[in-house]
């Protein structure tokens, strides 16, 4: 049996085209798979070569070469058909639609693309020109052989068409060059330590966190952005570890009694280093604005006396 090997082109001459053309011969029998040809002499039908593949039982199948059914010349324009292999290998044939401007036809779930073949009203035998190779050498992760999600199409060791085990989204990741689990498009995921860089957000929202101070209470932003603190005591209010650039939303709420007052951080700075004055009235709230700059935390007055 031929093994493919890496050729070097200070090996000894003979040494040097046998490599190369062992080589070949394993390129030859990969390339040979499934391939569609015209019939001799040519006529309405087409081949595909022999080839191995495994199903979904994990069963290896090696197919012969195998013929169409007669396939009919379009009647008022071109059209596209297309040649795919099922979960068994089996040859099959997508008749594509009609038009000035033909479209090769979807691929069915579960099939394997082959070639299409382009034909005209005036066809009457299937050549070579009229056939075009639609085999890929790694088909793409969706349904493939056996139409089974998060599998694939691969070539074994020696060259065989396989389906492979089902694949994890770590795994899917990996495959393109991606650490850990891959982000897929309707997911709903939680993305933590992630940079995005120039990004349009469209209607978002931030987590709103809600507590009671007591007499004193600590801000974590990891509960979210949006601080709803409800005073029920005179509190001190320790804030975050200072990080340049993070922001937070910080809502104070007189309870049913009124007249609490807070103690700010000492890491907090106010316009012209005057604190605001609390609305005191019971179930008032007001509404402060905080930024980071990696020592101090900027705040701002965003309004006072809701409600």
């Amino acid at each position: 049996m031929a093994q493919f090997v890496n050729t070097d082109r200070t090996q000894q001459a003979s040494l040097y085209t046998s490599q190369i053309d062992a080589n070949m011969k394993v390129l030859g029998g990969i390339a040979a798979q499934f391939q569609c040809f015209p019939n001799a002499p040519n006529d309405m039908t087409i081949k595909i070569a022999a080839g191995r593949l495994v199903d979904s039982a994990r069963n290896v199948i090696d197919k012969s070469i195998q013929t169409s059914s007669t396939i009919t010349a379009p009647v008022s324009d071109p059209r596209i058909d297309l040649v795919t292999i099922d979960a068994a290998g089996d040859l099959a044939i997508t008749t594509g639609v009609e038009d000035v401007s033909p479209a090769i036809p979807a691929i069915p779930a579960g099939h394997l693309p082959i070639a299409y073949i382009t034909l005209a009203t005036s066809t009457t035998a299937i050549t070579d020109s009229l056939i075009t190779d639609y085999r890929t050498a790694l088909p793409p992760i969706v349904s493939t052989i056996s139409g089974t999600a998060n599998r694939v199409a691969i070539f074994d060791g020696s060259g065989s068409l396989v389906e492979s085990p089902d694949i994890t989204t770590t795994e899917l990741g990996l495959l393109n060059g991606v650490t850990g689990t891959l982000v897929t498009e309707s997911a709903t995921q939680t993305l933590t330590n992630k940079t995005l860089t120039n990004p349009t957000v469209t209607n978002y929202s931030e987590t709103r966190y809600t507590a009671n101070s007591s007499t004193a209470i600590t801000l974590d932003l990891a509960n979210g952005t949006v601080q709803d603190i409800t005073l029920t005591g005179n509190a001190f209010i320790t804030f975050p570890s200072n990080a340049a650039g993070k922001s937070f939303l910080l809502i104070l709420r007189q309870d049913g009694s009124g007249g609490k007052t807070v103690t700010w951080d000492g890491d907090v700075r106010w316009p012209s280093s005057t604190e605001p004055t609390l609305t005191s009235t019971a179930n008032k709230v007001d509404i402060f604005s905080f930024v980071c700059d990696g020592t101090y935390w900027y705040g701002a007055t965003g309004g006072k006396n809701y409600l």
